[in-house]
């Protein structure tokens, strides 16, 4: 049974998957399983799963698309960790993050769930310098306060950072599946109104990636 579990739904993604998994792998922190659906592509996303021969990597493949909502959930259900992290199949994680999450966490039980701070990065990895471009802020908030920033201005916890106890997402009954964008905004505030902390700890450890014409799922 692993520490962490890592959630990954991959859907045509050719060009950055091997580095997102890679990215996992590398981590100082190697107390974990990795759980990937591969939801339908119809590019070689599978075919580059399939060449990473570890074998904490558990693969699952749609002969349909079902979307990420629900292929979140059904891992989060099977996975063995006592932590989940979940990051997008285009997004890549800097090697500490997972360790510094993780000793966080242990170190603070009132806390629900743990972020970083993040890179923006375009499809050739490189740095998005431009401040307008980088919704993800750094905030010390209670979970008031908090609440009080989503509901009168916006999110800015970044998804693909997230380091979350599984038991809090069984506890608030998983992501709705209702919601094709603003899931992730949807459960952070279930979270905080179940009375549970969250942190983001003030270090770039997520690389987002932002794709040409905005066509991230969250983009315009």
């Amino acid at each position: 049974m692993a520490k962490i579990s890592v959630i990954i739904s991959a859907y045509n993604h050719q060009k950055f998957v091997a580095k997102t998994i890679q990215s996992v792998l590398d981590q100082s922190f190697q107390d974990f399983e990795i759980l990937i659906t591969n939801d339908n592509s119809t590019d070689k996303t599978l075919d580059i799963i399939k060449s990473f021969k570890d074998p904490r990597i558990k693969l699952f493949e749609n002969n349909i698309n079902l979307g990420m909502v629900i292929n979140t959930n059904n891992m989060i259900k099977i996975a063995t960790g006592e932590y989940i992290a979940i990051i997008n199949s285009d997004d890549y994680w800097e090697p500490t993050k997972l360790e510094k999450q993780i000793n966080f966490l242990q170190k603070n039980l009132n806390y629900g769930a743990c972020f970083t701070l993040v890179n923006m990065v375009d499809e050739q990895n490189n740095i998005i310098r431009n401040p307008k471009k980088n919704p993800f802020k750094f905030h010390d908030f209670s979970k008031e306060q908090f609440l009080n920033y989503f509901f009168f201005h916006d999110n800015f916890l970044c998804y693909p950072s997230v380091l979350i106890k599984k038991s809090v997402i069984e506890e608030i009954n998983f992501f709705n599946p209702s919601f094709l964008i603003r899931l992730d905004l949807d459960l952070w505030i279930r979270i905080l109104f179940k009375g549970y902390e969250i942190k983001i700890l003030p270090e770039i450890l997520t690389n987002f990636r932002l794709m040409n014409n905005e066509q991230n799922l969250s983009g315009r």
